[in-house]
């Protein structure tokens, strides 16, 4: 499964004198953003310019042309259609905590077509070291290698090698850049949640304002 995305979210300053009231409509808000972050936002992962918006992973050559030549496209995160698909076509929204005590958190999970994006994700360096450390026989204390050890070495070698060989980057890499989002995007996401606050205070027929808190604000 996939949350998306990791964005941290200011939210509005508090206008209602009801703590309660204060967290159900932000909380109403924060529904409606990630509802929106589903049908506008996540589409744009699958498009030709994702790749350069979200900082991808540069693809393997051989990999792209073998996709060039068998799906027709070389567009990031797509080939057959089917994460695509799955990502946009499904949806849970969870939300917990208080906007009041700015633990309110709300999570947009997609469900993925493929596995493998839970585990520990190594980076090119860890990888380069793990088959050092197979070449010298030795581990980082110059202690000679078990069989077990040089089994486990050479299967997450092995691995790396197979999974880059099909899809030119981890699975774990796919969920990063599916999850990601720009500094835009989430700035738009604040612009929003605070006007839609005011907005649904706005809608009500007598709002209690918290004290201090002039009519005009709601202008």
């Amino acid at each position: 499964m996939l949350a998306a995305g990791g964005a941290t979210i200011t939210f509005p300053t508090i206008l209602l004198a009801s703590p309660r009231m204060h967290n159900r409509i932000v909380r109403e808000q924060l529904d409606t953003e990630l509802r929106l972050h589903h049908r506008l936002i996540m589409p744009g992962h699958f498009t030709q310019g994702a790749a350069a918006r979200y900082g991808h992973m540069k693809r393997n050559p051989m990999y792209i042309r073998n996709k060039l030549r068998r799906y027709r496209t070389a567009i990031d995160l797509v080939r057959t259609g089917a994460t695509k698909s799955a990502v946009l076509g499904n949806r849970t929204i969870t939300i917990s905590g208080a906007a009041s005590s700015e633990t309110l958190r709300g999570q947009l999970v997609m469900r993925l077509p493929f596995g493998g994006g839970t585990g520990v994700q190594f980076n090119d360096q860890d990888y380069e070291r793990l088959a050092q450390t197979l070449a010298r026989g030795t581990d980082k204390n110059g202690r000679p290698l078990s069989a077990s050890q040089i089994l486990s070495i050479t299967r997450k070698l092995q691995n790396r090698d197979n999974t880059r060989g099909k899809t030119g980057v981890t699975p774990a890499q796919m969920i990063k850049e599916l999850r990601a989002v720009t500094k835009d995007e989430a700035e738009a996401v604040t612009r929003r949640m605070g006007q839609g606050y005011v907005n649904r205070i706005k809608a009500m027929a007598k709002p209690h304002l918290a004290a201090g808190v002039p009519r005009s604000m709601l202008q």
